[in-house]
């Protein structure tokens, strides 16, 4: 599934994306005044909205505004002043719910799969999901000593009250094990980034 949720005028979604948060305010994309069309707030966008029916609205006050706009639902679609309470309602919530999805997106990234989310998120409620401190085949070291020769996890054991160990094949393939949770500081391993760190491979850091 395609993200929704963009700034970018050249996606096919950004039409879906007129209304958006700014600083605390609804905006409103291209619904400035003409000839330049910039984006505006939706305080402005129904000050100017409200002239031609004949009705003033005080744009220095924004939440007196929300108010008044609330109260005019009650006059519905037949009266000027209901349109344009409706107007405010879809439109405050258009962007309550684009300001929810995108944080959502903003997570997922592009495209994303329902399904393997829905599969994740089952997982997790069920208590089969877990967070690996570090991936098999990546690189650890000892969390009290940020020079220390960075190691290879060669497998992981999880136990069921949570605990997690690492495997370390060594001389011979035996398998030392460590516990991550150990309380033992000195016995503590870290995840590390060994392009980054320069512990590829085992050697030690400069």
């Amino acid at each position: 599934m395609e993200r929704m949720t963009t700034d970018d005028e050249k996606q096919g979604f950004f039409l879906l994306n007129t209304f958006y948060a700014k600083d605390g305010q609804a905006m409103v994309r291209g619904g400035g005044p003409a000839p330049g069309y910039e984006d505006c707030t939706l305080v402005d966008f129904l000050s100017r909205a409200a002239t031609p029916l004949g009705i003033s609205l005080d744009e220095e006050n924004p939440e007196m505004i929300d108010e008044i706009m609330y109260d005019n639902l009650q006059f519905g679609p037949m009266e000027c002043d209901g349109v344009l309470g409706f107007l405010w309602l879809a439109t405050v919530q258009a962007t309550e719910m684009r300001g929810r999805l995108k944080m959502i997106e903003d997570i997922l990234g592009k495209n994303y799969d329902l399904d393997r989310l829905r599969e994740l998120v089952e997982a997790d409620r069920d208590g089969r999901c877990v967070v690996l401190p570090v991936k098999p085949g990546g690189m650890v070291r000892f969390a009290a000593n940020p020079r220390a020769k960075h190691e290879k996890v060669d497998c992981i054991n999880i136990y069921a009250d949570g605990r997690i160990m690492y495997g370390f094949h060594e001389t011979g393939m035996k398998t030392r094990w460590v516990d991550e949770w150990s309380e033992d500081e000195s016995e503590k391993y870290v995840a590390v980034d060994a392009t980054l760190e320069g512990g590829k491979d085992g050697k030690e850091t400069e």
